[in-house]
């Protein structure tokens, strides 16, 4: 009996041990796995982007002189095309480059002017040829220009998905003259006049122009409007400066030739253009 007794009391201790342990292991929180994997968080839209652009332009009269003396002609509009890429350094600045081409910036010019002696041709054994009638004279040339530039910009805050922004850009231009072509009939008071009677043509000459790198510079100003998260509507004014030199060398002016010069170009430009951030 008494041994029995013994192996109860024993028996119930052992039950209350284990029941104490499971309800201690039910409170029991582990620490953190050392050896836990690690996830990498891959975050698009850092500030990479890539743009295009088209514009019209407007260019202001370059100062092109014949022989020192003004001509009064005048460069015409033109389209422009661009594309270049950049980086948002931060919420306010942000730099690109851009490749921009301008067309179409050349001129046609028709006028009357007294005759005097002239040079007909640069290539003649005796070119000058007396002339005392009224001449008109047709000349014309084209134009094209690519530049490249390093813009940066300050983006001025964003205002309900606008954000409004100033720049300024430095370069080089690639400025590519076409042949030049000049025209002149004179109106015959003499028989003498251009060795023939009637109306007849004093000089038709076409020259190779002139073609190499400038000096380029911009400004801008504008607005982007945000269409999604990576993709931005660009609008904006931009006024580029081109440095000066010679279109054309060696045209007949009077008895002599002189060059075709220009100070700069000088372009307005409006443009509008997409911007996307890529990655």
């Amino acid at each position: 009996m008494g041994n029995f007794r013994k192996v109860t009391a024993l028996s119930i201790a052992m039950l209350v041990a284990f029941s104490f342990n499971v309800r201690a292991g039910d409170y029991y929180s582990p620490g953190p796995a050392d050896d836990a994997p690690e996830v990498t968080v891959v975050e698009f839209g850092t500030g990479w982007y890539l743009r295009g652009d088209v514009g019209y332009t407007d260019a202001i009269d370059p100062d092109f002189s014949l022989g020192g003396t003004p001509t009064g002609l005048d460069l015409g509009n033109a389209n422009t095309f661009s594309i270049g890429a950049g980086y948002q350094v931060n919420q306010f600045f942000r730099i690109d480059g851009t490749l921009e081409q301008f067309a179409n910036l050349g001129f046609s010019d028709r006028r009357v002017i007294g005759c005097g002696t002239w040079n007909h041709d640069a290539s003649a054994l005796t070119p000058e040829i007396p002339i005392t009638g009224t001449c008109n004279e047709a000349q014309a040339i084209a134009v094209g220009a690519t530049t490249v530039m390093l813009n940066g910009y300050f983006d001025l805050g964003n205002f309900a998905g606008f954000t409004p922004y100033v720049g300024a850009g430095a370069g080089a231009a690639y400025v590519r003259w076409e042949d030049y072509t000049l025209v002149g009939t004179c109106a015959i008071t003499n028989p003498v006049d251009c060795q023939n009677s009637g109306v007849t043509s004093m000089y038709n000459s076409t020259n190779a122009s002139n073609t190499g790198w400038k000096a380029a510079g911009s400004v801008m100003a504008g607005f982007a409007y945000d269409l999604t998260r990576n993709l931005k509507l660009d609008l904006g004014y931009k006024f580029t400066y081109i440095g000066g030199g010679s279109a054309v060398d060696n045209i007949p002016n009077g008895a002599g030739f002189s060059n075709l010069n220009y100070d700069s170009f000088q372009i307005h430009q409006v443009k509008v253009g997409l911007r996307y951030e890529i990655w």
